[in-house]
């Protein structure tokens, strides 16, 4: 299912992103690859490795956590990329597979990714899909972000929230409080009672 909602948000993404409207100020005017190597001054030593990776032709193809173990940078190159990469699809790509690491400069980033409101949507339930990696059962303020996201105005990110939440017990209990919220999208309803 996971897999499945990432390979949504980016083919929305992607259609999107062909739209003579920016998805956000960050990704307003996408950057040619010899500009983010201007400004990686600081860049982790895998960044480009890890870049190409993600630009798999189909989700299905990007690199498993076992891949990504071969790269002593893989983590600071996703968060790099989540926040500076060229085009929607690898930040959207970046943020998800962050799931493979519970760092708190990971959680940390995640979590301000998938509070901003003023981000894009897909961006915003891509971070939500990579907080799967953090231990929210003892991170309450990191669930409280979860929890407001199901009340999202775009079902993308209400989805990705139950997905989340269904994962810790924290995050069930939750789900079982939020049932009874008379305000809650119809798909993330459904999300619930599916599950």
């Amino acid at each position: 299912m996971k897999r499945l909602l990432l390979s949504l948000c980016c083919s929305l993404a992607a259609c999107h992103a062909g739209s003579e409207e920016p998805l956000d100020a960050a990704s307003a005017e996408p950057r040619t690859d010899s500009q983010v190597e201007v400004d990686s001054g600081q860049a982790p030593a895998d960044l480009a490795t890890i870049r190409s990776l993600l630009q798999a032709r189909h989700a299905e193809d990007l690199p498993s956590a076992e891949q990504l173990a071969h790269y002593p940078s893989a983590e600071a190159s996703l968060r790099y990329l989540a926040e500076h990469g060229e085009t929607m699809v690898l930040r959207v790509r970046a943020l998800a597979l962050l799931e493979h690491y519970g760092s708190d400069a990971t959680g940390e980033l995640l979590t301000r990714f998938a509070a901003d409101l003023e981000l894009h949507p897909a961006l915003r339930a891509a971070a939500l899909t990579g907080m799967a990696g953090q231990a929210l059962d003892d991170q309450p303020e990191r669930l409280a972000v979860v929890v407001a996201a199901l009340h999202d105005g775009d079902p993308r990110v209400g989805v990705a929230a139950v997905e989340l939440l269904d994962r810790s017990a924290a995050g069930r209990d939750a789900l079982s409080q939020a049932s009874q919220a008379a305000d809650l999208p119809k798909a993330v309803r459904e999300a619930i009672e599916a599950r």
